[in-house]
């Protein structure tokens, strides 16, 4: 039986009253909690290739209580999408009250956020290099870290892979792959390819990051791009969702990504590659995302649109569920009404994997 409430769609009715019940007893979002501790590893050995030395470095932070941190727990590691690092989950803005990573801490859920290869602190290989299927590597020894008990001194058990936009794919490619996660989380990315005049003209806003002042003293080379000044607001967030604070943070701390990667991600809006995905999956979609709904694009008014939609490209063992976060744009954890998400987020992380 399909069954529509709350705004989630899922085709097990007894999992949405269960989730449902949960969102509709969501908070005001909440700054950081004083249990909540933040520690960085900044420096993570990987290998691009299966088998070669892991000569480069991929820059985490691990927030959790302390009474979380115990073998076998739950942890949820946190991918950020194209043009962001890991603070795009644990702003330093407002007192942490944008921070989903704190957030989920709070709720016992300890998360795991990483600046993706290429980005951010981690290293920075030569931009060609890098590919979605490179990243997936990436992170599936990161999975391993975790597992190990070499990231907080924790042998953490499941691991659930949350992803946004670019991100989101990576996750996708790394579960089928690997087969290491226990649940995937999309946030800000489905099988649709945008033909509205925004999106289409939406290249404009992007560039060489050599040529911005952010990035100036960076040494990248040409084939790293960031967004053009000022064109985030427009891309990332519904006007009329987002305070200017958070929109001015948020240009303050563009990153660079490697457009190879950048690129090759297109190719997967229209895959059926995630069919082979065995464990749970949740998307958390914001109803007003600019570069992926309305006219031309998704339906994405509903949780039963945006479920109706994605449902063929998951198998059954995916259970897939659906949250449409109202008014936000394509970055649901920056959104006025990113308590829902956070809600929904740990709410089926509880109830859906083991």
């Amino acid at each position: 039986m399909k069954t529509t409430v709350g705004g989630l769609f899922t085709g097990v009715a007894a999992a949405a009253l269960a989730l449902l019940t949960s969102v509709l007893l969501i908070p005001a979002p909440v700054a950081a909690a004083s249990t909540v501790e933040c520690r960085a590893y900044p420096s993570i050995p990987v290998a691009l290739e299966a088998g070669a030395p892991k000569s480069f470095q991929v820059w985490g932070e691990l927030c959790a209580r302390a009474a979380d941190l115990v073998d076998g727990q739950t942890v949820q590691l946190l991918l950020h999408g194209a043009y962001y690092s890991h603070s795009y989950w644990n702003p330093d803005y407002d007192n942490g009250s944008y921070s989903y990573a704190r957030s989920m801490a709070a709720k016992g859920i300890p998360t795991f956020a990483i600046d993706r290869i290429g980005q951010g602190q981690s290293s920075r290989p030569p931009s060609v290099d890098l590919s979605v299927q490179d990243d997936a590597l990436v992170v599936h020894q990161i999975v391993r870290a975790l597992k190990s008990g070499s990231i907080g001194e924790t042998a953490f058990g499941p691991v659930i892979g949350v992803g946004h936009s670019v991100g989101s794919i990576v996750a996708w490619q790394e579960a089928v792959t690997y087969r290491d996660l226990a649940g995937v989380i999309i946030t800000g990315m489905l099988h649709v390819v945008p033909l509205h005049t925004g999106v289409l003209t939406a290249g404009t806003n992007f560039r060489p990051a050599f040529l911005d002042p952010q990035f100036r003293d960076a040494n990248l080379d040409a084939g790293y791009l960031t967004t053009a000044g000022g064109s985030r607001a427009q891309l990332f967030y519904n006007p009329g969702d987002a305070g200017s604070g958070i929109v001015a943070w948020d240009e303050a701390h563009k990153d660079a990504t490697p457009m190879a990667e950048f690129a090759g991600a297109f190719t997967y809006a229209t895959t059926d590659l995630t069919r082979a995905i065995e464990v749970p999956v949740l998307i958390i979609q914001g109803q007003n995302d600019f570069l992926l709904c309305g006219t031309g694009a998704a339906d994405c008014s509903s949780a039963a649109a945006v479920h109706a939609l994605e449902a063929a490209y998951y198998s059954p063992q995916a259970g897939l569920q659906a949250v449409v976060v109202p008014g936000s744009g394509h970055n649901v954890a920056l959104s006025e009404n990113r308590g829902m998400a956070e809600e929904a987020s740990a709410s089926w992380s509880r109830a859906s994997v083991r």
